[in-house]
């Protein structure tokens, strides 16, 4: 477990993934590595995905999940945070943040790790930039905090005592959630913040686990490399067989003796998807292409 002056950091720098898929697509030559994890999501086998792409499957798959309306939540916080740095004029010195890491360093050594900060960054994948700006906001959450409750400077304002303050900033300004379609792309809003869809699919590509975005990008390049040698097929055949690899997993599911009997549309429901973003799934689009191959 991280340290405690690393706690608001595991809330909101978890690791940011950049890698080329898997082996069974094909390696790409070394030369193209650099360009993977800043222009590009991935590559393998002659395809490419953006992040974009991988940003809307994520969504989709977890955005309405337990997981991922926490990571929505740190985001806010993140973004309320700043605000309040700016609204209050708060002037966080580049030598205060430096004077933090090296604390941190230090314990993070003492701790047992030789390399400190800078090798546990690396180890998750987290950008030195990234991980300094959200020391920034701790600093800010600390000292705003401390005012709010009256702390004198020579006495200790406690993480709980932190998020306890931030858990009544957010009260008092309210939160709303809004109809990406209906807003122009906004999902939530709390006072002068406002959360789009599209940061929100950047944010939450740097908390999911790092197995479930390399899965993500696996299976859209799969995808890809799919479509491309089915060129002639339909988008109506393609409908329907998606329809029926859907159809076959309803069955399956609802036969399941595990969800002693649950509606499918619920048991999505209970994971935060829904049969839509089920039909665009890529797993489910493979096995219906596969099908079409053999057929």
């Amino acid at each position: 477990m991280l340290f405690e002056r690393l706690r608001l950091f595991a809330l909101f720098c978890a690791p940011v993934l950049g890698f080329a898929a898997s082996a069974v697509l094909e390696q790409e030559p070394a030369s193209d590595e650099a360009v993977v994890g800043r222009e590009l999501a991935a590559r393998a086998g002659g395809e490419t995905l953006g992040f974009d792409e991988l940003d809307a499957l994520l969504l989709d798959r977890h955005g309405r999940s337990q997981e991922g309306r926490e990571a929505l939540l740190h985001l806010l916080k993140s973004e309320v945070l700043a605000s309040l740095e700016k609204s209050h004029r708060l002037q966080i010195a580049p030598a205060r943040i430096e004077a933090r890491w090296k604390e941190l360093d230090q314990e993070a050594r003492a701790s047992g790790d030789p390399g400190g900060v800078a090798a546990m960054l690396r180890r998750s994948g987290i950008e030195p930039e990234v991980f300094r700006r959200f020391l920034r906001l701790s600093i800010v959450q600390e000292t705003l905090a401390r005012r709010a409750l009256g702390i004198a400077e020579d006495r200790p304002v406690s993480g709980e005592q932190q998020e306890m303050w931030l858990e009544g900033v957010l009260a008092e300004r309210g939160t709303e959630e809004l109809d990406p379609a209906r807003s122009n792309g906004l999902l939530l809003r709390s006072g002068d913040v406002e959360i789009s869809r599209t940061e929100f699919g950047a944010h939450l590509r740097t908390q999911a686990d790092a197995p479930d975005v390399r899965d993500a990008c696996y299976q859209l390049l799969l995808l890809k490399k799919m479509q491309a040698r089915l060129p002639d097929l339909s988008s109506d055949a393609v409908g329907r067989a998606v329809d029926e690899e859907v159809e076959r997993r309803k069955r399956e599911a609802e036969s399941d003796p595990r969800y002693k009997g649950l509606p499918f549309e619920q048991l999505l429901g209970a994971q935060g998807m829904s049969i839509d973003t089920l039909r665009r799934d890529p797993s489910v689009r493979i096995a219906s292409l596969a099908r079409l191959w053999v057929a």
